[in-house]
C-alpha cells in the first residue's frame, strides 16, 4: 500500500510539473466592468442627446496592453479608441452613449493587444477579446417641458427692453418740455395797492394771487392765447376773479 501511495504521489507531482512547464502563461489579463450599460435620456427638438456613462478596464497580467474600443449600431463617442493599459493598472474611461428616441441597443467591442494595434499583422497579438451590451433608451419630452429661453432670445429680450426704456426716456423728456414752454410769467398791479404782482401759468389757468403787500387776494384767469403779454387784476373783495387782459 505504501509503495502504491508513493506511485501515486509521484505520478501528481509529474503532472502538475508538466502543467507548469507546458502550461501558457498569460503576460496580459484584461478585465472590463459592466457588461451591460443602459443609457436613458429626454430628446428635445434636436432628435437626440448625450449620456456619459462609465467604463472600468484593469489589466491583472504582467506585461502592457493596448485596448481597442469600437461601437457597433450604437452611436458612442470615446475620448480614445486606443487606451495602454501597464501591468497591473486599472483606468476608468467615460464614453458618451449618443441616445435617440425610441430603444436602440448596440456593442461595444474591446479588444486587447500585447503590442500597438497599429502593428496587428506584423507581430500584434490579441490576448483578449470582450463586450459589452449598450441600450439606449430616448424619451421625447412634450413641447412645453422643452421650452427654454437660449442666448438669442435673451438678447433679443433686452434690446427690447432697452428700446422701450428709451421711448420712454424721450417721452418723459418731450412732455417736460412741453410743459415748461407752455408755463408764462405775466405782470398784473394789484387793485388795492397798486402793487406789481408777478404770476406764472399756463395758457386757460386760474391762478390763486396774494399781493405780498396788501394780503389782498384774488384769483387770475390766464388767457388761452399766448399773445397777450399783460394780466390785470379788478378791485373788489377777497376771492374775486381777476381776468387777464
Amino acid at each position: 500500500m505504501k509503495k502504491i501511495g508513493s506511485v501515486c504521489i509521484g505520478m501528481l507531482f509529474i503532472i502538475g510539473l508538466c502543467m507548469i512547464i507546458f502550461m501558457p502563461m498569460g503576460k496580459a489579463l484584461v478585465w472590463v466592468t459592466p457588461m451591460k450599460m443602459l443609457a436613458e435620456g429626454n430628446i428635445t427638438g434636436s432628435g437626440f442627446c448625450k449620456v456619459e456613462k462609465a467604463i472600468i478596464l484593469r489589466n491583472d497580467g504582467n506585461d502592457s496592453v493596448f485596448v481597442s474600443l469600437n461601437a457597433t449600431e450604437i452611436d458612442v463617442i470615446f475620448e480614445e479608441n486606443i487606451v495602454e493599459l501597464k501591468a497591473g493598472e486599472r483606468k476608468i474611461i467615460h464614453p458618451i452613449v449618443v441616445v435617440r428616441e425610441g430603444r436602440h441597443e448596440g456593442t461595444i467591442s474591446i479588444t486587447g493587444y500585447e503590442e500597438d494595434i497599429e502593428t496587428e499583422g506584423v507581430g500584434s497579438h490579441v490576448v483578449s477579446s470582450m463586450s459589452i451590451t449598450v441600450t439606449s433608451i430616448g424619451t421625447r419630452i412634450s413641447s412645453s417641458a422643452e421650452f427654454a429661453i437660449s442666448e438669442s432670445d435673451i438678447i433679443i429680450l433686452f434690446i427690447a427692453l432697452g428700446g422701450a426704456a428709451g421711448v420712454a426716456v424721450v417721452f418723459i423728456m418731450l412732455k417736460k418740455k412741453r410743459s415748461v414752454v407752455s408755463m408764462i410769467r405775466r405782470k398784473t398791479r394789484c387793485p388795492s395797492c397798486h402793487e406789481m404782482v408777478t404770476i406764472s401759468g399756463s395758457p386757460g389757468d386760474v391762478v390763486k394771487v396774494t399781493c405780498q403787500k396788501c394780503g389782498n387776494k384774488g384769483r387770475v384767469a390766464f388767457p388761452k392765447s399766448t399773445s397777450s403779454k399783460r394780466v390785470s387784476m379788478k378791485a373788489g373783495g377777497s376771492e374775486e376773479l381777476y381776468y387777464c387782459n
